[in-house]
């Protein structure tokens, strides 16, 4: 009887064990969410907080890696990166001064718990003069497509040309602000690094990497009001 009894508790305690390992499993895959912060009212040229507010589940998400905004004004290429500090409860702040009325978009760049998430908001600074061009949807959807190439194996200490060939609507999307985020799971912060249009549609770069190891390439496309991203994992031997 009593075999049969460490036989049966045995059983029980491999359950509530496997239980537990998938309910932790189950935590660990919740997603990331980004909640972007902006005051209800913007006047041009006073400074105003940016807050991002980080969480996974029902946790406030307090060790993100890095939290970016980026911002830049309706119709021009020329973007802002600002680096946003913890300041408690999952919220991350920086600080802003609109220079002039108009239409903005924001992005909060978050790469925390070897997830990345990068949603955009469209605000409204003073009164620009012609509001009827003003719409709420945030992302229009723009069909693009990315294809990010390499041009061969990336080796360690070797400059690599990284190659982004960008299409809409099937063809070349030219005069785009392009940029290449990398970083590795372990890194703190990203790397940003500017593309330049070699040829139509096509926007290059050149990076080398320190290390050997997986990395994370997220392609940036800016222009106008089309804000797209691909994301890429690459082996650097």
């Amino acid at each position: 009887m009593k075999k049969y009894t460490v036989i049966l508790f045995s059983i029980l305690l491999l359950a509530a064990c496997s239980m537990e390992k998938e309910s932790g499993k189950n935590e660990n895959k919740l997603p990331l969410e980004v909640t972007i912060q902006t005051p209800e009212t913007i006047h041009s040229h006073e400074e105003v907080n940016l807050k991002a507010l980080v969480t996974q589940g029902d946790e406030k998400v307090t060790d993100a890696n890095d939290v970016v905004f980026e911002v830049w004004q309706s119709g021009q290429n020329d973007r802002e990166m600002l680096s946003a500090e913890h300041q408690g409860d999952g919220i991350y702040s920086a600080k802003k001064s609109f220079s002039e009325d108009g239409q903005y978009f924001v992005v909060a760049h978050v790469t925390a718990r070897n997830m990345h998430q990068m949603p955009t908001k469209q605000v409204i600074a003073g009164t620009p003069e012609n509001t009827a061009v003003f719409q709420e949807e945030e992302h229009p959807h723009s069909h693009v497509s990315i294809n990010l190439e390499t041009g061969g194996v990336l080796k360690e200490n070797e400059e690599a040309e990284l190659t982004a060939t960008i299409l809409q609507e099937g063809q070349p999307l030219t005069e785009a602000n392009v940029s290449f985020e990398i970083w590795q799971d372990d890194q703190e912060e990203s790397e940003y690094i500017d593309a330049s249009e070699s040829s139509s549609g096509e926007y290059q770069a050149s990076k080398s990497f320190s290390k050997s190891g997986s990395y994370n390439i997220k392609v940036h496309v800016t222009k106008d009001q089309i804000h797209e991203h691909q994301l890429s994992q690459l082996t650097v031997k």
